[in-house]
């Protein structure tokens, strides 16, 4: 199957997974898109497209109750270079996707073991990363290439944790996965430093502490630890 005959069962698959979480919108998107996807972009992203004439392979956005946010998939049958992973991220910052995609069929080892010591390269001025899966032609799954993102898995294909920093006297910070709150050292801080992991500021009131706030939203607090690999790998 060559490339272009890839990007309807891809597509195909990413509306399945995504269908689970609101209403998805994709479209093959290779010679241009749609004026009814046009007028969900922003200036910037139509500026781009203008001039350069560029687009991703498929593209889209997810409607959920909160928010609408935004899909880019650039398809390779065989990721062999680097230019590869740029291209899927430049996509993806036009675009301002929550979701940018790299689906392949294959990927060179030397890609992947690259990836795994620079994680850096896959992550995004939004705070994401690029997610970078294969497409399985029999099963017509798409496949997270877990070695990439061990222990935690990318939205929408696992549950990832979230890093709240708290701005407060005691400026504690605290990863939350479920109803359960973890201390942060520095494996968390590393995994948030490459991209890995969502962060955000949560400011209290003079009299509020953080544990006020865990209180309030639900959390039991696991002190003193963090969360072991298991933890963050539960769905």
């Amino acid at each position: 199957m060559d490339e272009e005959a890839l990007y309807q069962p891809i597509k195909d698959a990413l509306n399945k997974v995504f269908s689970a979480f609101g209403e998805c919108y994709l479209e093959i998107s290779k010679k241009g898109i749609s004026e009814k996807f046009k007028k969900e972009l922003d200036n910037f992203a139509i500026f781009y497209i203008r001039i350069d004439r560029q687009y991703p392979d498929i593209a889209g956005f997810l409607q959920t109750k909160n928010a609408k946010e935004f899909i880019t998939v650039e398809v390779k049958k065989r990721v062999s270079k680097m230019e590869d992973i740029f291209q899927a991220k430049r996509y993806a910052e036009v675009f301002n996707a929550t979701y940018g995609f790299l689906i392949c069929q294959s990927i060179d080892e030397e890609v992947k073991r690259f990836l795994k010591e620079r994680p850096l390269i896959c992550s995004r001025s939004r705070g994401n990363q690029i997610i970078i899966a294969q497409f399985e032609e029999s099963s017509k799954n798409i496949h997270i290439i877990k070695e990439l993102y061990s222990p935690i898995l990318p939205k929408p294909f696992g549950s990832p944790p979230q890093v709240y920093y708290f701005v407060s006297r005691e400026h504690p910070r605290v990863v939350v996965k479920g109803e359960k709150a973890y201390w942060m050292f520095e494996k968390m801080d590393r995994l948030v430093t490459e991209g890995k992991l969502l962060f955000e500021f949560v400011k209290l009131s003079d009299k509020e502490t953080y544990k006020d706030w865990l209180k309030k939203n639900g959390l039991k607090e696991m002190e003193w630890r963090e969360p072991t690999n298991e933890e963050l790998e539960d769905p």
